[in-house]
Protein backbone atom coordinates (compact mmCIF):
# COMPACT_ATOMS: atom_id res chain seq x y z
CA UNK A 1 0.00 0.00 0.00
CA UNK A 2 2.84 2.22 0.79
CA UNK A 3 4.58 1.70 -2.59
CA UNK A 4 1.22 2.72 -4.52
CA UNK A 5 1.07 5.44 -2.34
CA UNK A 6 4.37 6.49 -3.72
CA UNK A 7 4.23 5.93 -6.99
CA UNK A 8 1.23 7.92 -7.05
CA UNK A 9 2.50 10.84 -5.43
CA UNK A 10 5.57 10.89 -8.11
CA UNK A 11 2.86 10.65 -10.69
CA UNK A 12 1.21 13.54 -9.56
CA UNK A 13 4.28 15.73 -8.97
CA UNK A 14 5.80 14.65 -12.61
CA UNK A 15 2.74 16.06 -13.88
CA UNK A 16 2.71 18.65 -11.50
CA UNK A 17 6.19 19.86 -13.32
CA UNK A 18 5.32 18.85 -16.90
CA UNK A 19 2.77 21.76 -16.59
CA UNK A 20 4.53 24.31 -14.91
CA UNK A 21 7.10 23.56 -17.85
CA UNK A 22 4.40 24.72 -20.21
CA UNK A 23 5.12 28.33 -21.87
CA UNK A 24 3.91 30.34 -24.36
CA UNK A 25 6.12 30.66 -27.25
CA UNK A 26 8.35 33.73 -27.68
CA UNK A 27 6.73 34.86 -30.67
CA UNK A 28 9.99 35.38 -33.13
CA UNK A 29 10.83 39.13 -34.14
CA UNK A 30 8.87 42.07 -32.76
CA UNK A 31 5.88 43.28 -35.36
CA UNK A 32 7.10 46.16 -37.63
CA UNK A 33 4.29 45.99 -40.31
CA UNK A 34 1.47 48.69 -40.21
CA UNK A 35 -1.85 47.63 -40.58
CA UNK A 36 -2.99 46.32 -44.18
CA UNK A 37 -6.49 46.86 -45.58
CA UNK A 38 -8.20 44.15 -46.52
CA UNK A 39 -11.64 45.47 -48.33
CA UNK A 40 -13.51 49.05 -48.60
CA UNK A 41 -16.92 49.24 -48.85
CA UNK A 42 -18.07 51.35 -51.03
CA UNK A 43 -14.22 50.71 -52.63
CA UNK A 44 -11.58 53.42 -53.14
CA UNK A 45 -12.14 55.73 -55.68
CA UNK A 46 -15.85 55.12 -56.13
CA UNK A 47 -17.69 57.54 -58.15
CA UNK A 48 -21.52 58.23 -58.15
CA UNK A 49 -21.19 57.87 -54.30
CA UNK A 50 -24.03 58.56 -52.18
CA UNK A 51 -23.34 56.41 -49.00
CA UNK A 52 -22.57 58.67 -45.80
CA UNK A 53 -20.80 55.70 -44.77
CA UNK A 54 -17.71 54.06 -45.19
CA UNK A 55 -16.34 50.49 -43.38
CA UNK A 56 -12.58 49.41 -44.04
CA UNK A 57 -11.46 46.07 -42.81
CA UNK A 58 -8.28 45.57 -42.28
CA UNK A 59 -6.17 42.71 -41.19
CA UNK A 60 -5.23 43.41 -37.93
CA UNK A 61 -6.62 45.16 -34.58
CA UNK A 62 -6.56 48.45 -34.66
CA UNK A 63 -6.21 51.63 -32.11
CA UNK A 64 -7.34 55.66 -33.23
CA UNK A 65 -5.64 58.41 -32.14
CA UNK A 66 -6.77 61.65 -31.59
CA UNK A 67 -9.38 61.56 -35.10
CA UNK A 68 -10.70 64.64 -34.94
CA UNK A 69 -6.94 66.58 -35.32
CA UNK A 70 -6.04 63.54 -37.63
CA UNK A 71 -8.85 62.23 -39.36
CA UNK A 72 -10.54 65.33 -42.21
CA UNK A 73 -12.29 65.16 -45.46
CA UNK A 74 -11.33 67.59 -48.24
CA UNK A 75 -13.01 69.76 -49.36
CA UNK A 76 -14.44 70.91 -45.91
CA UNK A 77 -17.78 70.04 -44.91
CA UNK A 78 -19.62 72.15 -42.20
CA UNK A 79 -19.96 69.05 -39.73
CA UNK A 80 -17.02 66.99 -38.82
CA UNK A 81 -16.57 62.97 -39.43
CA UNK A 82 -17.15 60.66 -37.06
CA UNK A 83 -16.32 56.92 -36.57
CA UNK A 84 -16.88 53.84 -35.25
CA UNK A 85 -14.64 50.74 -34.33
CA UNK A 86 -15.34 47.30 -34.30
CA UNK A 87 -12.63 44.62 -33.75
CA UNK A 88 -10.47 44.81 -37.03
CA UNK A 89 -12.70 47.81 -38.80
CA UNK A 90 -13.35 50.97 -38.51
CA UNK A 91 -16.47 52.58 -39.91
CA UNK A 92 -16.20 56.58 -40.57
CA UNK A 93 -19.18 58.65 -41.04
CA UNK A 94 -20.09 61.14 -43.18
CA UNK A 95 -22.65 63.73 -41.01
CA UNK A 96 -23.22 66.22 -43.32
CA UNK A 97 -24.86 66.14 -46.64
CA UNK A 98 -22.24 66.41 -49.78
CA UNK A 99 -22.36 68.15 -52.62
CA UNK A 100 -22.91 66.40 -56.02
CA UNK A 101 -20.43 67.88 -58.48
CA UNK A 102 -17.21 67.20 -56.41
CA UNK A 103 -14.55 64.84 -55.69
CA UNK A 104 -13.90 64.35 -52.01
CA UNK A 105 -10.63 62.40 -49.50
CA UNK A 106 -10.22 61.41 -46.47
CA UNK A 107 -7.56 61.96 -44.55
CA UNK A 108 -5.86 59.49 -41.68
CA UNK A 109 -2.94 61.86 -40.82
CA UNK A 110 -1.25 60.33 -37.87
CA UNK A 111 -4.20 58.24 -36.44
CA UNK A 112 -4.41 54.89 -37.09
CA UNK A 113 -2.32 52.18 -35.65
CA UNK A 114 -2.14 48.43 -34.76
CA UNK A 115 -3.23 47.28 -31.00
CA UNK A 116 -0.46 45.31 -30.15
CA UNK A 117 2.80 47.41 -31.40
CA UNK A 118 1.40 50.47 -32.40
CA UNK A 119 2.47 50.98 -36.13
CA UNK A 120 1.43 53.74 -37.97
CA UNK A 121 -1.15 53.41 -40.94
CA UNK A 122 0.39 55.36 -43.58
CA UNK A 123 -0.29 58.90 -43.41
CA UNK A 124 0.12 59.08 -47.18
CA UNK A 125 -3.04 57.02 -47.87
CA UNK A 126 -6.19 58.50 -48.74
CA UNK A 127 -9.77 57.66 -49.29
CA UNK A 128 -11.52 59.33 -52.63
CA UNK A 129 -14.83 59.05 -53.90
CA UNK A 130 -16.48 61.55 -56.43
CA UNK A 131 -20.57 62.40 -56.01
CA UNK A 132 -20.27 62.33 -59.62
CA UNK A 133 -18.92 60.21 -62.69
CA UNK A 134 -15.59 61.82 -62.52
CA UNK A 135 -12.89 62.13 -59.75
CA UNK A 136 -11.20 65.00 -60.08
CA UNK A 137 -7.29 64.68 -60.21
CA UNK A 138 -5.87 68.06 -60.09
CA UNK A 139 -3.55 69.15 -57.11
CA UNK A 140 -1.04 71.09 -55.87
CA UNK A 141 2.23 70.96 -53.26
CA UNK A 142 3.99 73.05 -51.58
CA UNK A 143 5.89 73.83 -48.53
CA UNK A 144 5.58 75.99 -44.98
CA UNK A 145 8.40 78.01 -44.09
CA UNK A 146 8.86 80.14 -40.73
CA UNK A 147 9.42 83.69 -42.64
CA UNK A 148 11.68 84.73 -39.86
CA UNK A 149 14.10 82.10 -39.72
CA UNK A 150 13.15 79.84 -42.84
CA UNK A 151 12.40 76.82 -40.63
CA UNK A 152 9.89 74.38 -42.19
CA UNK A 153 6.77 74.52 -40.24
CA UNK A 154 5.27 71.60 -39.12
CA UNK A 155 1.60 70.58 -38.56
CA UNK A 156 0.19 73.57 -40.66
CA UNK A 157 -2.71 73.83 -42.41
CA UNK A 158 -3.08 74.86 -45.73
CA UNK A 159 -7.03 75.94 -47.27
CA UNK A 160 -7.59 76.33 -50.95
CA UNK A 161 -10.38 78.73 -51.38
CA UNK A 162 -12.46 79.25 -54.20
CA UNK A 163 -12.97 82.67 -55.23
CA UNK A 164 -16.33 81.81 -56.55
CA UNK A 165 -17.65 79.95 -54.54
CA UNK A 166 -17.64 80.62 -50.53
CA UNK A 167 -18.69 76.84 -49.62
CA UNK A 168 -15.82 75.02 -51.48
CA UNK A 169 -12.45 74.93 -49.21
CA UNK A 170 -10.03 72.04 -49.82
CA UNK A 171 -7.73 71.90 -47.08
CA UNK A 172 -4.67 69.65 -46.11
CA UNK A 173 -1.82 69.51 -43.24
CA UNK A 174 1.98 69.84 -43.37
CA UNK A 175 3.96 66.74 -42.72
CA UNK A 176 7.15 67.09 -40.05
CA UNK A 177 8.85 68.40 -42.84
CA UNK A 178 6.32 71.27 -43.87
CA UNK A 179 5.48 69.63 -47.15
CA UNK A 180 1.95 69.39 -47.91
CA UNK A 181 0.14 68.53 -51.11
CA UNK A 182 -3.59 69.29 -51.84
CA UNK A 183 -5.03 66.65 -53.94
CA UNK A 184 -9.08 66.11 -56.46
CA UNK A 185 -9.11 70.09 -57.21
CA UNK A 186 -11.96 71.20 -59.03
CA UNK A 187 -11.09 73.22 -62.18
CA UNK A 188 -11.31 76.90 -60.46
CA UNK A 189 -9.63 80.06 -59.28
CA UNK A 190 -8.77 80.16 -56.10
CA UNK A 191 -7.03 81.87 -53.28
CA UNK A 192 -4.19 79.81 -50.81
CA UNK A 193 -3.70 80.47 -47.20
CA UNK A 194 -2.04 78.34 -44.22
CA UNK A 195 -2.21 78.51 -40.81
CA UNK A 196 -0.75 77.41 -37.60
CA UNK A 197 -3.03 77.94 -34.40
CA UNK A 198 -3.65 76.73 -31.00
CA UNK A 199 -7.37 75.92 -30.65
CA UNK A 200 -7.82 74.04 -33.83
CA UNK A 201 -10.59 76.14 -35.38
CA UNK A 202 -8.98 77.73 -38.66
CA UNK A 203 -9.11 80.82 -37.71
CA UNK A 204 -5.93 82.97 -36.73
CA UNK A 205 -7.60 84.56 -33.55
CA UNK A 206 -4.72 84.60 -30.99
CA UNK A 207 -1.44 86.26 -30.87
CA UNK A 208 1.44 83.66 -31.59
CA UNK A 209 -0.55 81.53 -34.10
CA UNK A 210 1.21 82.05 -37.91
CA UNK A 211 -0.57 82.78 -40.93
CA UNK A 212 0.86 83.22 -44.65
CA UNK A 213 -0.79 83.43 -47.88
CA UNK A 214 0.36 83.03 -51.58
CA UNK A 215 -0.50 86.86 -53.06
CA UNK A 216 -1.74 85.65 -56.60
CA UNK A 217 -4.93 83.48 -57.86
CA UNK A 218 -4.10 80.02 -58.25
CA UNK A 219 -5.66 78.95 -61.38
CA UNK A 220 -6.76 75.25 -61.85
CA UNK A 221 -5.01 73.71 -63.31
CA UNK A 222 -2.62 76.74 -65.19
CA UNK A 223 -0.88 77.24 -61.96
CA UNK A 224 1.59 73.96 -61.46
CA UNK A 225 4.50 75.32 -59.97
CA UNK A 226 5.57 74.47 -56.22
CA UNK A 227 3.89 76.92 -53.57
CA UNK A 228 6.31 77.94 -51.34
CA UNK A 229 4.23 79.77 -48.22
CA UNK A 230 6.10 82.11 -45.70
CA UNK A 231 3.94 81.59 -42.38
CA UNK A 232 4.63 84.94 -39.77
CA UNK A 233 3.58 85.39 -36.18
CA UNK A 234 -0.06 87.76 -36.67
CA UNK A 235 -1.03 90.61 -33.94
CA UNK A 236 -4.16 89.76 -33.99
CA UNK A 237 -4.70 91.70 -30.55
CA UNK A 238 -4.52 96.34 -29.86
CA UNK A 239 -1.47 96.92 -29.29
CA UNK A 240 -0.77 97.42 -24.97
CA UNK A 241 1.01 97.08 -21.95
CA UNK A 242 2.65 93.63 -21.13
CA UNK A 243 4.35 94.29 -17.91
CA UNK A 244 5.94 97.14 -16.08
CA UNK A 245 8.53 95.67 -13.99
CA UNK A 246 10.88 97.69 -11.73
CA UNK A 247 14.63 96.45 -11.41
CA UNK A 248 16.24 99.12 -9.02
CA UNK A 249 14.86 101.65 -6.96
CA UNK A 250 14.32 104.29 -9.59
CA UNK A 251 14.45 102.31 -12.60
CA UNK A 252 11.15 100.26 -14.51
CA UNK A 253 11.18 98.15 -17.64
CA UNK A 254 8.23 98.45 -19.75
CA UNK A 255 7.28 95.70 -21.93
CA UNK A 256 4.61 95.81 -25.29
CA UNK A 257 2.88 92.87 -26.89
CA UNK A 258 4.49 93.94 -29.91
CA UNK A 259 6.83 96.80 -31.38
CA UNK A 260 5.36 99.78 -31.77
CA UNK A 261 6.92 103.15 -33.94
CA UNK A 262 6.78 105.09 -30.20
CA UNK A 263 6.81 104.76 -26.57
CA UNK A 264 6.45 107.61 -24.55
CA UNK A 265 6.34 108.08 -20.55
CA UNK A 266 4.85 110.51 -19.18
CA UNK A 267 5.30 112.16 -15.57
CA UNK A 268 2.20 111.21 -13.30
CA UNK A 269 1.69 111.69 -9.24
CA UNK A 270 4.18 111.93 -7.18
CA UNK A 271 6.81 111.81 -9.88
CA UNK A 272 9.58 114.96 -10.07
CA UNK A 273 11.75 113.91 -12.66
CA UNK A 274 11.78 111.02 -15.88
CA UNK A 275 14.60 109.80 -17.05
CA UNK A 276 15.13 107.93 -20.81
CA UNK A 277 11.41 108.43 -21.12
CA UNK A 278 11.05 107.76 -25.01
CA UNK A 279 11.85 105.49 -27.91
CA UNK A 280 10.74 104.66 -31.24
CA UNK A 281 10.45 101.06 -33.26
CA UNK A 282 10.76 99.22 -30.03
CA UNK A 283 8.78 96.84 -27.84
CA UNK A 284 10.50 97.76 -24.70
CA UNK A 285 11.76 100.72 -22.90
CA UNK A 286 13.98 100.71 -19.49
CA UNK A 287 12.99 104.07 -17.66
CA UNK A 288 14.19 105.93 -14.55
CA UNK A 289 12.51 108.27 -12.24
CA UNK A 290 12.73 110.38 -8.70
CA UNK A 291 9.97 110.42 -6.72
CA UNK A 292 8.81 113.22 -5.01
CA UNK A 293 8.43 110.66 -1.55
CA UNK A 294 9.66 107.38 -1.57
CA UNK A 295 6.93 106.03 0.84
CA UNK A 296 3.87 107.25 -1.20
CA UNK A 297 2.05 106.15 -4.35
CA UNK A 298 3.53 107.29 -7.70
CA UNK A 299 2.13 106.82 -11.30
CA UNK A 300 3.41 107.27 -15.40
CA UNK A 301 1.28 107.55 -17.73
CA UNK A 302 2.55 105.17 -20.83
CA UNK A 303 1.85 106.67 -24.77
CA UNK A 304 2.29 104.27 -27.83
CA UNK A 305 2.06 105.53 -30.93
CA UNK A 306 1.14 109.10 -29.88
CA UNK A 307 -1.76 107.70 -28.04
CA UNK A 308 -2.31 107.67 -24.19
CA UNK A 309 -2.63 103.56 -23.42
CA UNK A 310 -2.02 102.55 -19.65
CA UNK A 311 -1.62 104.46 -16.03
CA UNK A 312 1.21 102.55 -14.30
CA UNK A 313 1.53 102.60 -10.76
CA UNK A 314 4.83 101.88 -9.79
CA UNK A 315 6.09 99.77 -6.65
CA UNK A 316 7.06 101.13 -3.37
CA UNK A 317 10.90 100.57 -2.56
CA UNK A 318 10.13 96.99 -3.87
CA UNK A 319 13.53 96.72 -5.29
CA UNK A 320 17.00 96.43 -3.97
CA UNK A 321 18.63 100.07 -3.15
CA UNK A 322 22.35 99.58 -4.44
CA UNK A 323 24.70 100.90 -7.12
CA UNK A 324 27.11 97.88 -8.76
CA UNK A 325 29.63 98.62 -11.02
CA UNK A 326 31.01 95.60 -13.59
CA UNK A 327 32.93 95.23 -16.16
CA UNK A 328 32.69 94.04 -20.25
CA UNK A 329 35.44 91.32 -19.37
CA UNK A 330 35.67 88.06 -17.72
CA UNK A 331 38.81 87.87 -15.50
CA UNK A 332 38.77 84.18 -16.15
CA UNK A 333 39.03 84.65 -19.85
CA UNK A 334 41.38 86.55 -22.62
CA UNK A 335 40.32 89.94 -23.39
CA UNK A 336 40.64 90.71 -26.92
CA UNK A 337 39.78 94.25 -27.37
CA UNK A 338 42.83 96.39 -28.03
CA UNK A 339 41.09 99.35 -27.78
CA UNK A 340 39.13 100.29 -24.93
CA UNK A 341 37.39 98.53 -21.40
CA UNK A 342 34.09 99.79 -19.55
CA UNK A 343 32.91 100.04 -16.63
CA UNK A 344 28.96 99.29 -16.43
CA UNK A 345 26.80 100.80 -13.68
CA UNK A 346 23.29 98.96 -12.84
CA UNK A 347 21.85 101.91 -12.56
CA UNK A 348 22.31 105.49 -14.39
CA UNK A 349 24.85 107.95 -12.45
CA UNK A 350 25.30 111.59 -11.98
CA UNK A 351 27.97 112.98 -14.45
CA UNK A 352 30.86 114.48 -13.83
CA UNK A 353 34.91 115.13 -13.63
CA UNK A 354 36.81 112.07 -12.99
CA UNK A 355 39.49 112.69 -10.66
CA UNK A 356 42.59 111.06 -10.72
CA UNK A 357 42.21 108.53 -7.91
CA UNK A 358 38.70 107.47 -8.79
CA UNK A 359 39.63 104.97 -11.51
CA UNK A 360 43.35 103.29 -11.81
CA UNK A 361 44.56 101.47 -14.00
CA UNK A 362 47.28 99.23 -13.36
CA UNK A 363 49.84 97.26 -15.72
CA UNK A 364 52.42 94.96 -14.53
CA UNK A 365 52.23 96.41 -11.22
CA UNK A 366 52.45 100.08 -12.84
CA UNK A 367 49.79 102.61 -13.03
CA UNK A 368 48.61 104.04 -16.26
CA UNK A 369 48.68 107.88 -15.96
CA UNK A 370 45.70 109.52 -17.08
CA UNK A 371 47.31 111.44 -19.91
CA UNK A 372 47.77 108.20 -21.73
CA UNK A 373 44.08 107.27 -21.24
CA UNK A 374 40.79 108.92 -22.37
CA UNK A 375 37.43 108.44 -20.72
CA UNK A 376 34.03 108.60 -22.87
CA UNK A 377 31.03 108.83 -21.34
CA UNK A 378 28.23 106.19 -22.76
CA UNK A 379 25.02 109.00 -22.47
CA UNK A 380 21.50 108.71 -21.28
CA UNK A 381 21.31 112.44 -21.29
CA UNK A 382 23.02 115.52 -20.15
CA UNK A 383 22.71 114.82 -16.44
CA UNK A 384 23.35 111.18 -16.31
CA UNK A 385 25.23 108.08 -17.92
CA UNK A 386 25.08 104.51 -18.13
CA UNK A 387 28.57 103.59 -18.90
CA UNK A 388 32.21 104.91 -19.05
CA UNK A 389 34.37 103.69 -21.88
CA UNK A 390 38.16 103.97 -21.25
CA UNK A 391 40.56 104.02 -24.07
CA UNK A 392 44.51 102.76 -23.58
CA UNK A 393 46.75 101.31 -25.19
CA UNK A 394 46.20 97.83 -24.35
CA UNK A 395 49.71 95.43 -24.44
CA UNK A 396 48.52 91.86 -25.32
CA UNK A 397 51.52 90.82 -23.54
CA UNK A 398 50.83 93.04 -20.01
CA UNK A 399 48.59 91.73 -17.39
CA UNK A 400 46.33 94.07 -15.81
CA UNK A 401 43.88 95.31 -12.87
CA UNK A 402 41.85 98.34 -12.53
CA UNK A 403 40.57 100.02 -9.34
CA UNK A 404 37.41 102.00 -8.44
CA UNK A 405 37.56 103.65 -4.74
CA UNK A 406 34.51 103.19 -3.52
CA UNK A 407 31.96 106.78 -3.47
CA UNK A 408 33.26 107.77 -6.90
CA UNK A 409 29.75 107.74 -8.53
CA UNK A 410 26.47 108.24 -6.92
CA UNK A 411 23.26 107.08 -8.77
CA UNK A 412 20.10 108.66 -9.51
CA UNK A 413 18.61 107.59 -6.16
CA UNK A 414 21.72 109.35 -4.63
CA UNK A 415 23.47 105.70 -3.67
CA UNK A 416 27.33 105.52 -4.54
CA UNK A 417 29.30 102.68 -5.08
CA UNK A 418 31.24 100.74 -3.27
CA UNK A 419 35.19 99.55 -3.98
CA UNK A 420 35.61 98.01 -6.96
CA UNK A 421 38.17 95.57 -8.34
CA UNK A 422 39.22 93.14 -11.04
CA UNK A 423 41.91 92.11 -13.05
CA UNK A 424 41.64 90.63 -16.93
CA UNK A 425 44.31 89.27 -19.32
CA UNK A 426 44.51 90.66 -22.66
CA UNK A 427 44.32 87.16 -25.61
CA UNK A 428 46.69 86.91 -28.21
CA UNK A 429 44.64 88.58 -31.47
CA UNK A 430 46.73 85.92 -33.32
CA UNK A 431 43.75 83.92 -31.83
CA UNK A 432 41.30 85.86 -33.84
CA UNK A 433 39.93 85.40 -37.15
CA UNK A 434 37.52 87.92 -39.50
CA UNK A 435 34.97 87.80 -41.90
CA UNK A 436 34.80 89.99 -44.73
CA UNK A 437 31.60 90.39 -47.15
CA UNK A 438 31.82 91.18 -50.40
CA UNK A 439 28.42 93.02 -51.45
CA UNK A 440 27.26 92.66 -54.94
CA UNK A 441 24.71 94.47 -55.36
CA UNK A 442 24.08 94.48 -59.39
CA UNK A 443 21.12 93.00 -58.62
CA UNK A 444 19.49 94.19 -55.55
CA UNK A 445 15.49 96.23 -56.40
CA UNK A 446 15.74 97.73 -52.86
CA UNK A 447 17.82 99.50 -51.25
CA UNK A 448 18.08 98.80 -47.33
CA UNK A 449 19.61 95.19 -46.28
CA UNK A 450 20.40 94.26 -42.67
CA UNK A 451 23.59 92.05 -42.66
CA UNK A 452 23.55 89.82 -39.56
CA UNK A 453 26.33 87.04 -38.46
CA UNK A 454 25.45 84.43 -35.85
CA UNK A 455 27.56 81.93 -33.94
CA UNK A 456 26.91 78.63 -33.96
CA UNK A 457 24.51 78.85 -30.80
CA UNK A 458 22.59 80.77 -33.50
CA UNK A 459 23.31 83.99 -30.62
CA UNK A 460 23.87 87.38 -33.14
CA UNK A 461 26.90 88.83 -32.72
CA UNK A 462 27.04 91.54 -35.32
CA UNK A 463 24.79 93.46 -37.26
CA UNK A 464 25.67 95.84 -39.71
CA UNK A 465 22.94 98.24 -42.29
CA UNK A 466 23.76 98.12 -45.90
CA UNK A 467 22.77 100.82 -48.22
CA UNK A 468 22.99 100.34 -51.68
CA UNK A 469 26.34 102.08 -53.25
CA UNK A 470 27.98 101.62 -49.79
CA UNK A 471 31.38 100.38 -49.46
CA UNK A 472 30.69 96.92 -50.97
CA UNK A 473 33.15 95.57 -48.19
CA UNK A 474 31.72 94.57 -44.89
CA UNK A 475 34.25 93.25 -42.42
CA UNK A 476 33.21 91.39 -39.05
CA UNK A 477 36.64 91.14 -37.37
CA UNK A 478 37.94 90.16 -33.90
CA UNK A 479 36.20 86.70 -33.87
CA UNK A 480 36.10 84.07 -31.30
CA UNK A 481 37.43 81.06 -33.48
CA UNK A 482 33.67 79.30 -34.39
CA UNK A 483 31.15 78.42 -37.09
CA UNK A 484 29.41 81.47 -37.93
CA UNK A 485 26.16 82.34 -40.84
CA UNK A 486 25.21 84.90 -42.42
CA UNK A 487 21.17 86.50 -42.65
CA UNK A 488 20.17 88.75 -44.47
CA UNK A 489 16.68 91.01 -43.85
CA UNK A 490 15.78 92.78 -47.11
CA UNK A 491 14.39 95.73 -45.11
CA UNK A 492 12.17 97.01 -47.81
CA UNK A 493 10.95 99.66 -45.90
CA UNK A 494 13.81 101.02 -44.38
CA UNK A 495 13.08 100.72 -40.79
CA UNK A 496 16.16 99.12 -39.65
CA UNK A 497 13.91 95.99 -38.56
CA UNK A 498 11.99 92.89 -40.04
CA UNK A 499 8.57 93.01 -40.26
CA UNK A 500 5.84 90.85 -40.89
CA UNK A 501 3.20 90.67 -43.60
CA UNK A 502 -0.30 92.19 -43.81
CA UNK A 503 -2.98 89.69 -45.75
CA UNK A 504 -5.71 92.75 -46.10
CA UNK A 505 -3.18 94.15 -48.44
CA UNK A 506 -1.23 91.92 -49.31
CA UNK A 507 2.20 92.62 -48.62
CA UNK A 508 4.07 89.83 -47.85
CA UNK A 509 6.72 89.52 -44.52
CA UNK A 510 10.16 91.05 -45.26
CA UNK A 511 12.08 88.17 -47.24
CA UNK A 512 14.76 86.78 -45.18
CA UNK A 513 18.08 85.05 -46.70
CA UNK A 514 20.16 82.70 -44.80
CA UNK A 515 23.90 81.79 -46.35
CA UNK A 516 23.81 78.08 -46.70
CA UNK A 517 26.84 77.69 -46.17
CA UNK A 518 28.55 78.04 -42.63
CA UNK A 519 31.73 79.73 -41.82
CA UNK A 520 34.31 77.10 -40.40
CA UNK A 521 36.39 80.54 -38.80
CA UNK A 522 40.10 79.16 -37.77
CA UNK A 523 42.63 81.20 -35.92
CA UNK A 524 44.39 84.20 -37.28
CA UNK A 525 42.42 83.26 -40.59
CA UNK A 526 40.42 86.20 -42.75
CA UNK A 527 37.90 84.42 -44.35
CA UNK A 528 36.40 86.43 -47.51
CA UNK A 529 33.39 85.73 -49.25
CA UNK A 530 30.74 87.04 -51.97
CA UNK A 531 27.17 87.81 -50.98
CA UNK A 532 24.89 88.72 -53.98
CA UNK A 533 22.03 90.64 -52.80
CA UNK A 534 19.32 89.69 -55.20
CA UNK A 535 15.74 90.91 -54.26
Amino acid sequence: MKNAYQIFLLAIIVLFYGCANIVSPTGGPKDTKPPVILEMHPENYKVNNSSKTIDILFDEYIVIKDFSNNFYISPLTSKELDYKIKGKAIKIILQDTLRNDITYNINFGNGLVDLNEGNLFPDTFKYVFSTNSNIDTFFIKGKLFNAFDLNPITGGVILLKSTNDSTLTYIAHANKNGNFSIYNIKEGTYSLTAIKEVNNNLIVDNDGELFGFFDSIVNIPTNTELFNLYLYESNIKNIGVLFNKEQTKNRSLLKTNKICDSIYIEIGAGISKIVNNKCFNCDSLNYWYIKENDTAEANVFVYLNGLLNDTIYLDKNSAKDSLYISFNFDSLKPYYNNEFIEILFNNIVQKKELPDQWIKIIQDSIAIEKKNTEYQFVDNNDEYLKSIKVFFDINEKGKYKILIDSASFIDIANNSNNYSFNRFRPGNRKELGKIIININDSLYNSEHAIIQLFNSKANLIKEVIYIKGDKKLIPFDKLIPDTYFIKVIFDDNKNKRWDIGNYKQKIQPEKIYIYSEKINLKPNWDFEEELILNH
